[in-house]
């Protein structure tokens, strides 16, 4: 029998909403502590301070379903990322008349 082949993750609230010509999208994207099945093979928790250094670092990307063309990135400055006391916060502004975004948003 064949093991699915998808993360499963805490459900985190995220933010979308309309402001004129952007779609803001924010929320938790990581929470410290929380238990998550890799795949069925094997958990993983996260701890604080798990991406401080690669926050300012890294370049990266704001992806659907950790695939496609980025739709934001850190290097280009349309995706923040901070750490705090409950996990890894990102912020983003999406162009409303992209139509990768336009189909993702009512969903």
């Amino acid at each position: 029998m064949s093991k699915n082949k998808f993360e499963v993750r805490a459900s985190m609230p995220v933010e979308v909403r309309s402001e004129g010509e952007t779609i803001k999208v924010s929320g938790y994207a990581a929470t410290f502590g929380d238990v998550t099945s890799i795949g069925g093979y094997f958990d993983e928790v996260i701890e604080r301070g798990a991406f401080k250094e690669a926050i300012g670092r890294d370049d990266v990307r704001f992806l659907i379903n950790h695939g496609g063309l980025p739709l934001a990135r850190t290097k280009s400055g349309t995706l923040v990322l901070r750490e705090d006391e409950k996990g890894l916060w990102m912020e983003t502004e999406l162009d409303e008349s992209d139509p990768d975004v336009q189909s993702i948003v009512p969903k």
